[in-house]
């Protein structure tokens, strides 16, 4: 499934809302694109988002253009596996607006049991704003998140723990349990076994929000249900559900949304391109025949027609 929301949401979602950020590198694949692409240009009914990416297939720019005169670009600069650099530029009407637009500059330190990224955030009017130091341990997991600004010292540490009931990732605000991950398999159809996620959000340490996803074997998301807890029954109730269905070769074929007494069913019809790796390039989603449209252009391939595929 595409993830063409504003970058901003798909990149740097918050491990804790408002406290932390993740700063995984997003490749070709975090976009359903293959192959040696250079650029993808989105269209839908919010605007224009252009990404680029490098020949190593590591987002490299993006660009949302939301009017003629509304822009805001991203660029990002690597070093090695990591992220070096990040500029954040806002524009109205032509002109940056140095009061939007910030920069992010990471610093990588490989220590003998862990890795150190400290990220440094600088208004383009050269004012401080934060920094935030993340220490993982060698196999990429986080350990802690440390956020300095202005006023205080936010901390949080995450533990990983192998149980009987599957993997428990926990997350502590300042020694408060903010978030709750379940990771375990589970049985699937016939003989087979699939992933469940389980994440449950907690606020001054009361449950409020959770999560079930479960992905196939090849992983595909398969439904992911949304709860909140209800305090006068003592537990989570269902506030929407969502199934999803695939081809023989795991494209996205349909999708039912069911909400309270209510169920939406959809379906998707994808055109796809010339190219080798056969990019879509419009998303039809029925009955609403709505749409959304991407330009590809690649490294080493031309795209000179295109097929329909459901």
């Amino acid at each position: 499934m595409g993830r063409f929301l504003l970058f901003l949401t798909a990149f740097f979602s918050s491990y804790i809302t408002g406290y932390a950020q993740d700063i995984t590198v997003l490749r070709l694949e975090d976009f359903d694109l293959n192959g040696k692409v250079k650029s993808c240009t989105v269209i839908n009914s919010y605007g224009k988002e252009v990404f680029e990416f490098d020949e190593n297939g590591r987002l490299k720019s993006t660009k949302t253009q939301y009017s003629d005169t509304d822009t805001h670009w991203v660029n990002y600069a690597y070093e090695g596996n990591y992220l070096k650099e990040k500029r954040s530029e806002h524009y109205s009407n032509g002109t940056l607006n140095k009061e939007q637009s910030i920069v992010n500059i990471y610093q990588i330190d490989t220590l003998k049991s862990s890795i150190k990224i400290t990220e440094k955030v600088v208004s383009y009017n050269k004012e401080f704003l934060e920094q935030i130091v993340y220490t993982l341990n060698l196999k990429g997991e986080t350990l802690s998140i440390q956020k300095l600004h202005a006023d205080a010292v936010d901390e949080i540490k995450v533990s990983h723990t192998t149980t009987s009931s599957g993997e428990i990732t926990e997350y502590v605000l300042n020694g408060s349990l903010q978030k709750w991950i379940r990771k375990r398999m589970v049985p699937g159809e016939g003989k087979t076994k699939i992933k469940e996620v389980l994440t449950r959000e907690y606020f001054n340490e009361e449950p409020y929000l959770a999560t079930e996803e479960r992905y196939s074997p090849a992983g595909m998301l398969l439904s992911k249900e949304q709860f909140l807890y209800d305090d006068t029954v003592n537990k989570y109730l269902t506030e929407e559900r969502h199934d999803y269905a695939y081809t023989e070769n795991h494209i996205l074929k349909g999708e039912k949304i069911t909400s309270q007494n209510t169920v939406t069913e959809k379906q998707y019809v994808f055109q796809y391109d010339n190219s080798s790796t056969a990019n879509w390039i419009r998303k039809i989603i029925l009955p609403d025949n709505s749409y959304t449209s991407r330009v590809i252009e690649y490294y080493t391939e031309e795209v000179k027609e295109t097929k329909k595929g459901r």
